[in-house]
């Protein structure tokens, strides 16, 4: 199962916050503070894993559905 614990949007989070992610917003990259980051990385995260369950059910829960 590729989340078992159902957080893959915080712990990628962690990556886009350090800067290795190209093109997301990270913390030496950005004027906003610390959390406002933080707060719209997840948010992406959990868009495109919303997206990914709608598309793709089976892919996503490792095909346990």
């Amino acid at each position: 199962m590729a989340d078992p614990i159902n957080m893959l949007d915080e712990r990628g989070c962690v990556v886009d916050m350090v800067g290795m992610m190209p093109g997301r917003e990270n913390t030496w990259s950005s004027d906003r503070r610390f959390t406002d980051v933080l707060y719209y990385n997840i948010g992406q995260n959990r868009g495109i894993l919303a997206y990914d369950d709608a598309q793709h059910p089976y892919a996503r829960s490792g095909a346990t559905r």
